[in-house]
C-alpha cells in the first residue's frame, strides 16, 4: 500500500500541467534521436506506474519484534522436587554407604561441612554415616618468635559425603545454600538445564584422595574439630625443621648460592627463607633444611665468613 501510494503521487506531480507544457517544448526542439530516447523514456514511466497499481505477488517480510515486547515459548514445564525429576536411583541401604562430593564455591568448604553435619544430624548411621574435607596442617613462622599452624584444605571446592542415597538425604543436602551442584552426569529436559545427578566414587577414585579415612579422623579426634589451628601449637610439626629457628646463622651448602652465609628469615611448607648479603645487597631464597647447615660460634665470631 505504501508503495501504490508513493507512486501514485509521484506519477500526479510529473503530470501536471506546467510540466506537461515543458516537456512538450523541450520534445518539439529536440532532435530525432533524443526524440527517440525521449519516448523510450516516457513508455518505461509509464510502465512502471501502471505496474505499481497492481497488487504484489512477492512475500511479504515478518516484521521484527521490538525488544521491549517479550514472546512466549514453549517450553517443559519443571515442577515438583528435583529427585522426581532428575529420576536418580535410589541406592540400596542393605549395600551400605558409598562416597560422593558435592561442589561448592573455593574457600567456604569448612562452612558446607558444618551445614551438611547439621542438617542430617538426625539421619541413622546406615543412610548417612559421615562427611569430611581432607586438611593439612602447615607450621609458619609470624615474625621471631611467634609460631602459627595453617589448616589447608587439600581439594578447594569439594565435600565429601559417605551417604546412602535416597530421596531424603538428597533433598536435605541439594537445598543447602553453599552447594553448588553434585559430582555426576548433566541432565537435559527440553529448553532448560537440570543439575547433575549424583555418581558415586569407584574404589580407585576413593584411593587417590587422600585424608578421606583414618589419618581425617585422627585429626579431628586430636583437635576435638578445630580446623582453624589456633588451639594448635604446633609442636609436632617443628620436627620438620630440623631445629633451626628465626634468626638462626646458617651456612648455603648446595645451589647457586653455595658457601654463602645468612640468616633464617621464616619458615613454612617445610622450607626455611634465608636472607643472604653479597656485595652490598640483599638476597632471600627457600631452602630445604638439608641444603643448609648451622655456623658455628666460631664462625659467627669471625663476621659470617666461614672457611
Amino acid at each position: 500500500t505504501e508503495q501504490i501510494t508513493t507512486r501514485g503521487t509521484l506519477l500526479s506531480v510529473l503530470l501536471t500541467a506546467r510540466t506537461a507544457a515543458a516537456l512538450a517544448a523541450m520534445f518539439s526542439q529536440a532532435a530525432v534521436p533524443m526524440k527517440i530516447i525521449w519516448l523510450i523514456l516516457f513508455a518505461t514511466v509509464l510502465e512502471t506506474s501502471v505496474n505499481a497499481f497492481q497488487p504484489s505477488t512477492l512475500p511479504s517480510t515478518p516484521r521484527r519484534v521490538p525488544s521491549n515486547v517479550r514472546v512466549r515459548r514453549q517450553s517443559v514445564s519443571l515442577h515438583g522436587k528435583l529427585w522426581k525429576r532428575l529420576q536418580i536411583d535410589e541406592d540400596d541401604p542393605s549395600d551400605g554407604t558409598r562416597w560422593y562430593l558435592i561442589n561448592c564455591v573455593a574457600g567456604v568448604e569448612l562452612d558446607l561441612l558444618n551445614q551438611c553435619r547439621i542438617v542430617c544430624d538426625d539421619f541413622p548411621k546406615h543412610l548417612v554415616e559421615k562427611f569430611v574435607v581432607p586438611t593439612q596442617r602447615h607450621l609458619r613462622s609470624h615474625g621471631e618468635k611467634k609460631k602459627v599452624v595453617d589448616v589447608k584444605v587439600r581439594y578447594p571446592g569439594y565435600v565429601f559425603c559417605k551417604i546412602c542415597l535416597v530421596e531424603d538425604v538428597y533433598e536435605k543436602l541439594q537445598n543447602l545454600e553453599l552447594a553448588r551442584s553434585w559430582m555426576g552426569t548433566v541432565n537435559r529436559k527440553g529448553h532448560k538445564k537440570l543439575p547433575p545427578s549424583p555418581l558415586p566414587l569407584n574404589d580407585e577414585e576413593v584411593k587417590k584422595f587422600k585424608g578421606l579415612e583414618e589419618e581425617q579422623e585422627l585429626f579431628e579426634d586430636m583437635f576435638a574439630g578445630d580446623y582453624t589451628g589456633r588451639n594448635d601449637t604446633g609442636a609436632d610439626l617443628l620436627a620438620q625443621y630440623q631445629g633451626y629457628d628465626v634468626g638462626q646463622m646458617v651456612k648455603i651448602l648446595r645451589g647457586n648460592f653455595k658457601d654463602e652465609d645468612g640468616t633464617v628469615r621464616r619458615l613454612k611448607d617445610g622450607q626455611l627463607m634465608v636472607r643472604m648479603f653479597t656485595y652490598g645487597q640483599t638476597y632471600d631464597e627457600w631452602f630445604d633444611p638439608d641444603a643448609i647447615r648451622p655456623l658455628t660460634d666460631l664462625e659467627v665470631l669471625r663476621g659470617m665468613s666461614g672457611p
